[in-house]
């Protein structure tokens, strides 16, 4: 009787079933990786979601200045502290709000964002925002150079030299030399040149009406940008005027609100039939009518996209 070893009865699968099964497991790995990369490039890129509900603690540390920012200017113009303390408190609960207006006026100046007349002013509002809430309360940088206008010296005119009056000649009975007449010539008329307009400071390069589009209907998209640049600016108003009986319509607009959209974006709902005009108060003119007109059967109405750009 013969006796069989246990390596006798172990399987070898052959090498070419072996190889087979290794590329198999290959292009399922590739084929998962490239699912997963078309997965991410449509999710991204093609159709992204569009958060729109974020509240401003949920905001990122830049976009929190930014929204500071736009709270200031809405303070200089609606001059409401109650309104201000809690639009501040929204931003950062666990901050007093006080605080909250000195930090970003000192982060301003430290990221060096102070740079035109219109930067300073958001400084002294935002002076003016933590004075009021908390009377001697001091910044934790210096601000004293921005808390006051600097005096303007208003030079007085040089007094304008003038000659006596010139007695006329005597007549006498014989004739004046040719030598002693005087020939007074007429004095020249300086033309006013006719004035011309102002240079604003931003204009609207572009004004584009949207494809009809039922999930974005009646909706004016404003941009406002750097010169020759795609970033935005921030804390810019934005006014959108219609016509009314009686009188015009007006909705004022801050940029920088929606920090999902982008730095220097606002938006405005058209109500059907009514034209509207956009402008930045007087940094710009205001750009053509825009017509918020029905677009399909459903009651679309179209939308625009409005470009500002500094120049």
């Amino acid at each position: 009787m013969s006796r069989f070893k246990a390596d006798d009865l172990v399987y070898e699968p052959p090498v070419e079933n072996a190889s087979r099964a290794l590329v198999y497991g290959v292009v399922a790995l590739l084929c998962l990786v490239a699912g997963i990369g078309i997965g991410l490039y449509y999710s991204w890129n093609v159709e992204p979601r569009i958060e729109r509900n974020t509240r401003p603690d949920q905001l990122r540390e830049e976009d929190r200045v930014n929204f500071v920012v736009a709270i200031a200017l809405d303070y200089a113009h609606q001059n409401n502290l109650d309104r201000t303390f809690n639009l501040l408190l929204q931003v950062a609960p666990e901050v007093e709000p006080s605080q909250l207006a000195a930090d970003t006026a000192c982060e301003l100046k430290r990221r060096g964002r102070v740079q035109t007349s219109a930067d300073i002013a958001v400084v002294r509002h935002l002076i003016r925002i933590y004075s009021e809430l908390q009377p001697g309360m001091q910044a934790d940088c210096d601000l004293e150079i921005f808390a006051t206008s600097a005096p303007v010296t208003v030079a007085a005119p040089s007094p304008v030299p003038t000659q006596p009056p010139t007695q006329p000649p005597v007549a006498t009975k014989t004739a004046t030399a040719a030598a002693s007449q005087v020939e007074v010539s007429p004095s020249p008329v300086l033309s006013t040149p006719a004035p011309t307009s102002a240079l604003q400071e931003f204009q609207a390069i572009q004004v584009v009406p949207q494809t009809c589009n039922p999930e974005n209907s009646g909706v004016i998209e404003i941009y406002v940008r750097e010169a020759n640049s795609s970033d935005g600016i921030p804390g810019v108003e934005v006014n959108v005027t219609w016509n009314i009986p009686g009188g015009q319509g007006r909705d004022r607009l801050f940029t920088g609100l929606k920090p999902i959209r982008g730095d220097g974006y606002a938006d405005f709902e058209m109500v059907a039939g009514e034209t509207y005009r956009v402008s930045l108060p007087g940094r710009s003119d205001p750009t053509d009518p825009l017509v918020a007109e029905q677009c399909d059967e459903a009651g679309t109405i179209r939308s625009y996209q409005v470009v500002f750009q500094s120049q």
